[in-house]
């Protein structure tokens, strides 16, 4: 971890602007803190655990179709070969694509707003960074606002990776 750059969003100078700077350059990559989202990326984390802990009958009744290209699949292919995995897709929660397309589980009572609240606040966050990234490179924010993403085109996939294969055991049975 000591290698990754870590950038403190809390109080951006010039300083952690240069490291951001070469963190862009020479990694493509860092590790933001200060965010004070701890609390909520481990309720998240909580959350996800307990979705992919629910019975069968819960997430099949979310699980993604051809039609509905997001909720629940544990059927993904990598080069032609299944993944042992199971994961959850969901995109911008109040937008009028993300009401049609999200499927939410029925009686998990607080996972919705859980995720609700991590889309919200993860795509203030990245906004955020967006602004400290322009700042880095000399730019003005109204440059970086003028150039931001639209939160209803992004997506979070939560993923499990069990020990045993989903599918392989539900066939067993």
């Amino acid at each position: 971890m000591d290698r990754v750059p870590t950038i403190d969003i809390r109080h951006p100078d010039a300083t952690s602007l240069g490291k951001l700077d070469a963190a862009c350059r020479d990694h493509g990559f860092f590790l933001l803190t200060g965010h004070g989202l701890d609390g909520l990326i481990e309720r998240t984390w909580a959350e996800t655990r307990r979705l992919f802990a629910a019975p069968d009958s819960l997430k099949e009744s979310i699980r993604r179709t051809e039609d509905r290209p997001l909720g629940y699949y544990d059927r993904e292919l990598t080069k032609r070969r299944r993944d042992c995995k199971e994961v959850f897709d969901f995109m911008e929660p109040g937008s009028a694509i993300g009401l049609a397309r999200n499927r939410w589980p029925e009686g998990l009572e607080g996972f919705r707003e859980t995720q609700t609240g991590f889309f919200d606040a993860l795509s203030r966050l990245s906004a955020q960074a967006l602004r400290l990234v322009y700042a880095a490179l000399g730019l003005s924010e109204e440059t970086a606002d003028a150039h931001r993403g639209s939160s209803a085109t992004s997506s979070v996939r939560l993923n499990h990776y069990p020990v045993d294969d989903p599918v392989d055991a539900r066939e067993r049975e």
